[in-house]
């Protein structure tokens, strides 16, 4: 499969499609060739995104303590930064700050 994404075409089907491309990009800096480092760019995050999950599994596997309190710590962090983002930015307030109407 593949799809658009930021106007960079992605190959989603499987990781070696991520991984030709990364090589290819490497090809062409490597000849001189201009590279498109935004979708270079996509496609380490990617690469990253999947290899980081391997390893958060096998750490999930032997000690499931430590991925469900880096998962919190994560999602305080995150709140954190928001509201300092937030209360940075009064006023106006922003519309991404305003109260959740439900």
């Amino acid at each position: 499969m593949a799809g658009p994404f930021s106007g960079a075409v992605v190959r989603t089907s499987h990781m070696s499609g991520i991984v030709t491309d990364l090589g290819t990009f490497l090809g062409q800096w490597l000849r001189g060739a201009a590279a498109d480092f935004r979708r270079v760019r996509l496609h380490a995050a990617l690469f990253a995104g999947f290899f980081g999950g391997g390893i958060a599994y096998v750490v999930y596997r032997h000690r499931r303590d430590i991925v469900v309190t880096l998962g919190a710590r994560s999602r305080v962090a995150t709140g954190f930064s928001k509201m300092l983002t937030c209360r940075a930015a009064l006023p106006p307030t922003p519309i991404h700050c305003l109260p959740n109407p439900m």
